[in-house]
């Protein structure tokens, strides 16, 4: 007599004492098992939503980690009037085969002039480029907080690398867990 043990109606497990005649469990004192996995479509569709939910969890990990690199570079940028800090942005993930990016920076609304230069510009004057000082442009950049000035977007990069693996790793992991909990 065969047992069946199921803990989920879609997966089952059969043991079968000997039999003579069968391919599996033919010898006197032999036993056999047969697995069987039924709804096939149903299993696909599980797991196409575990993977659905993991892209989505994954992303915005990246995200995150992208925002708290945004957050500092805003405390470093120069401030005049306030366009470049107001130019700052994170992008929402965008997927690529096996890459997920989170795109993040300065320069738009009407920051995209400068952008670069200030975050390339040392604040020694001696290094401003020539149309700066001959083309009535700054002749030096008057930081007005301590803590800002050039290079404000690849300090924190820069910074985050050493701790963005383990902090995306943390929470995918956190994502994981509250799925298995759904």
């Amino acid at each position: 007599m065969a047992k069946t043990y199921s803990d989920n109606p879609t997966v089952s497990l059969t043991h079968t004492p000997y039999k003579p005649g069968s391919s599996m469990g033919a010898r006197p004192g032999s036993i056999a098992a047969t697995m069987r996995l039924d709804n096939v479509r149903e299993v696909r569709a599980n797991l196409m939503k575990v993977e659905k939910a993991f892209n989505s969890i994954e992303a915005r990990a990246l995200w995150d980690v992208g925002s708290e690199i945004m957050d500092e570079a805003q405390k470093r940028v120069p401030v005049d009037q306030g366009v470049l800090r107001s130019s700052g942005r994170v992008l929402p993930p965008v997927r690529k085969g096996d890459t997920v990016e989170v795109k993040l920076g300065f320069g738009d609304g009407g920051a995209e002039d400068y952008a670069i230069p200030i975050h390339e510009h040392p604040q020694n004057i001696e290094f401003s480029p020539r149309s700066w000082l001959s083309g009535g442009g700054p002749t030096e950049l008057n930081y007005t907080k301590s803590g800002t000035g050039s290079k404000y977007l690849q300090g924190p990069v820069e910074a985050a690398k050493s701790t963005a693996l383990a902090e995306i790793g943390a929470t995918v992991k956190a994502g994981i867990t509250r799925l298995n909990k759904a």
